[in-house]
């Protein structure tokens, strides 16, 4: 109750609070696109790893072969599972370790999978993870409720504005060298 109290009384951070529902409205399709190409891959890696890579012990020393019976352990990072899965493509999206799950699975199967963890580290990173940011940083730089039409007038105003305080600067610039060259 007193965080709505301090809005109504606050009005810089009645600002912040418009500008993070308008981001959040703006990120609700952002993220419909990204756990949709998350759940791609994650089906995509169950279809080719799953159950396929298999160490002989915990400090993955050595690859078994999963389909010969032979006991072993399966690395933590792996598509085993549909959760699995989603959380190793997060891990690679996010850019914890995922080389190393990158070099498990390259063990395990063959070098195909380098292509695999490459593409999706620079698709999921580099370019989902960025488009994030920018919605955000797009979001908070411009004041709240600004339509096109209005971003257009302010850009015009603030465009003029700089004019003028550069004119002013450079005036005042002039006037100091005047006065020195005069005083001495």
């Amino acid at each position: 109750m007193r965080v709505f109290k301090l809005a109504r009384s606050w009005t810089s951070f009645r600002e912040l609070l418009a500008k993070m529902v308008i981001t959040l409205k703006d990120i609700r399709n952002f993220s419909v696109l990204m756990v949709l190409f998350m759940f791609i891959f994650t089906l995509l890696g169950m279809e080719i790893y799953a159950y396929r890579i298999m160490f002989s012990d915990d400090d993955h020393s050595k690859v078994v072969d999963a389909d010969a019976g032979i006991d072993g352990y399966f690395p933590r990072v792996s598509f085993n599972g549909f959760f699995n899965g989603f959380i190793t493509i997060f891990i690679v999206f996010i850019g914890e370790d995922w080389n190393a799950a990158m070099y498990d699975h390259t063990r395990g199967t063959n070098a195909v999978s380098i292509l695999f963890f490459i593409f999706l580290f620079v698709f999921g990173n580099l370019i989902l993870l960025n488009l994030f940011l920018a919605i955000l940083l797009n979001n908070f730089e411009e004041p709240p409720g600004a339509d096109e039409d209005g971003g257009k007038e302010n850009e015009a105003n603030m465009s003029e504005s700089i004019k003028v305080r550069s004119f002013r600067v450079a005036k005042h610039i002039c006037m100091c060298y005047c006065c020195r060259k005069n005083k001495e």
